[in-house]
């Protein structure tokens, strides 16, 4: 009869539980790219609520906002915390044009809790030439590595892009990690340690009504060397027209499911989970520019090291 934290179809009664106010009673359109995002247009002006579980992420005027929360609150006991500085644990600074997102504060927690917030630093993620491989070495603790790996993975989806293939890579052994494996985790701690200030930049763009996507693809051909699986990545940025500022906005670095034959095969592979992407952000963008009588996106370009 309820939906109870826990349950598998308690994300779904949720989801449909901000439909029926946000949607049925706000007044409110559900993005049809990305189901946690519902905007409202009203004149030329923008209101936008990004949902994330029970926290909401408000963008546009202030006044736009105070209504919308409003409304909402005649139907939820809502919590109004004012401009957003921290949201799930991402901090959020802003210039005049440009906005910066770090996560200082959990990467501090997180080097603490794994007593390496006083290690020797190190410059790159993993060890040039490192082959990470199933040896008949001692087995490490499996809870601590994954909690390690599952703590690195949350940093890695929210702002450090710079640290996605070393995650990918390492946790292929959550389910029985070796002494190499955790070496070369607490070696990818100590580059966090060193790199914890780094943050993700949007802006300053001359002209926000023309922004359009440009990629970023790379192979590594046959990289596994148990399963001779290659690893395919991207990274997704905005620009305007003049492209003197990009922002990177996604990211992926995965093991690409089948073998490739040969190293052009890979780099396809991988343009192809780029392109797919592509077509997604251009989407996405394009209902966004529509809520926001903004012009759509010109056009994407899709660069591949071959």
């Amino acid at each position: 009869m309820k939906g109870l934290y826990g349950l598998k179809q308690s994300g779904r009664i949720w989801n449909e539980e901000w439909d029926r106010y946000l949607v049925g009673k706000c007044g409110f359109k559900r993005s049809m790219e990305d189901y946690a995002v519902y905007f409202k247009c009203e004149k030329e002006d923008a209101c936008w609520a990004l949902i994330w579980v029970d926290d909401v992420l408000w963008i546009g005027p202030r006044g736009r906002v105070d209504e919308a929360i409003a409304s909402l609150g005649k139907y939820f006991p809502v919590t109004d915390l004012g401009k957003a500085h921290f949201f799930l644990g991402i901090e959020i600074k802003r210039t005049p044009g440009t906005i910066a997102l770090n996560q200082v504060a959990y990467t501090k927690k997180i080097l603490e809790r794994f007593q390496q917030d006083n290690s020797h630093l190190v410059s790159t993620p993993m060890n040039p030439g490192t082959r990470l491989l199933d040896t008949d070495e001692p087995p490490e603790d499996e809870s601590t590595y994954r909690s390690i790996i599952g703590s690195l993975m949350y940093l890695m989806l929210c702002t450090r892009p710079d640290i996605a293939y070393a995650v990918g890579a390492l946790s292929k052994f959550s389910s029985n990690p070796k002494k190499s494996h955790m070496l070369a985790a607490r070696h990818l701690l100590r580059y966090v340690n060193k790199t914890a200030s780094l943050s993700l930049h949007f802006g300053p763009f001359q002209n926000t009504t023309t922004l359009c996507p440009v990629l970023y693809s790379d192979a590594d051909w046959a990289g596994d060397q148990e399963t001779w699986r290659s690893t395919g990545a991207y990274v997704c940025m905005l620009t305007d027209a003049t492209m003197s500022s990009k922002s990177a906005v996604s990211w992926s670095s995965k093991k690409q499911q089948t073998i490739a034959l040969s190293s052009t095969e890979a780099e396809y592979m991988a343009l192809t989970q780029a392109a797919k992407e592509a077509i997604w952000v251009t989407r996405f963008m394009t209902e966004l520019s529509a809520s926001s009588m903004e012009e759509t996106p010109k056009g994407t370009t899709l660069y591949a090291d071959n």
